[in-house]
């Protein structure tokens, strides 16, 4: 595998680029307020009740006294902490409850697409392409939708984790202090996890994926080092995601559907025409569920590049991109 020369003068240059795109993204969020949203209010009451139930010393917080009108409940036993727990720090340094989540929010969006940038310019070995997959990373329709329609915080979040987790297994494979980027990949998996479980779940066969092809490269010590950082990332946040899944059970909402999914299934056409909406899926005028035309054109390229490379020339890396596209085709299935 051939390995791109550093530079941190490039870096740097491509990065503040790619910066001036995520500016576009975010200023929305510089406006006085909160813009509404499905969820984006509910994450500035999620913030201000784990601010209360830390004052409390509640230490995890897991229950809300205050919530579900004054009775209270389990609220970070279930739902995703660590995006408030980050939230906590900006209110210690004297930010306000909206601005907070206005900053996580912004800063989903810068990280992710820097750390985007770094990963695929390592890949594909070539600064350009990382920054043609940071920008179609940042301007991927579901994240706009998260950001804007949705309000998800936990799942804006989440895509800081994605490319960073393959990066630090990269960085494992390539680097001499491997030891400093498996604690990195510990805590980013951790992080993951707290940030949104169902994302995770997701994105697990990825992360298989990707320790699979340093197995197949006879790389023992960078393999079992990747598989360390996995688990240990899961472990670190076992405190969240053992709880919820003992005690489930015990809450009315896991005994009852909150939704009818025969409602929600797509069209080929929702996937591909551009259409946008800020209401539910159920509304007139519901959200979009586009993956975006610049998206699709550039993956039918790789998936095409990818063929060609693994027959022509055997190549690893091309087999890899083979499997990740085969499993993102099967998630756009379901």
């Amino acid at each position: 595998m051939n390995k791109l020369p550093v530079s941190l003068y490039k870096d740097a240059f491509f990065c503040f680029f790619v910066l001036l795109f995520s500016l576009f993204v975010i200023i929305p969020f510089f406006q006085k307020g909160y813009f509404p949203t499905h969820d984006g209010e509910w994450a500035v009451v999620r913030l201000s009740d784990m601010y209360r139930e830390v004052k409390d010393m509640q230490i995890p917080p897991r229950i809300s006294g205050n919530l579900n009108f004054g009775y209270g409940y389990p609220l970070f036993n279930f739902a995703y902490p660590f995006p408030y727990y980050t939230g906590l720090i900006l209110i210690a340094l004297g930010v306000g409850l909206v601005n907070s989540i206005k900053i996580l929010f912004g800063l989903s969006v810068i990280a992710s697409s820097i750390i985007m940038y770094f990963l695929a310019s390592r890949l594909w070995v070539d600064r350009y392409s990382g920054v043609v997959s940071s920008l179609l990373y940042l301007y991927l329709p579901y994240r706009l939708v998260d950001l804007y329609v949705r309000g998800s915080i936990g799942e804006s979040i989440s895509f800081i984790f994605f490319p960073l987790i393959i990066f630090c297994i990269y960085q494992i494979f390539h680097l001499s202090h491997k030891h400093l980027f498996t604690v990195i990949l510990a805590l980013s998996v951790a992080a993951l996890v707290m940030t949104h479980n169902i994302m995770t779940v997701l994105f697990l066969p990825i992360i298989f994926i990707s320790v699979l092809i340093i197995a197949l490269l006879k790389r023992k010590t960078e393999f079992f080092l990747s598989i360390f950082g996995v688990l240990l990332g899961v472990m670190l946040s076992a405190f969240f995601w053992i709880p919820a899944l003992v005690e489930k059970n015990y809450i009315y909402l896991s005994k009852v559907p909150i939704a009818d999914r025969n409602l929600y299934f797509v069209k080929l056409s929702q996937l591909i025409f551009p259409t946008w909406g800020y209401g539910t899926p159920t509304d007139a005028n519901p959200f979009t569920y586009q993956i975006g035309i610049p998206h699709i054109f550039s993956f039918l390229i790789i998936f095409s590049l990818a063929i060609y490379y693994r027959i022509k020339k055997r190549d690893l890396l091309a087999s890899l991109a083979i499997i990740i596209c085969s499993v993102i085709v099967i998630y756009i299935l379901m």
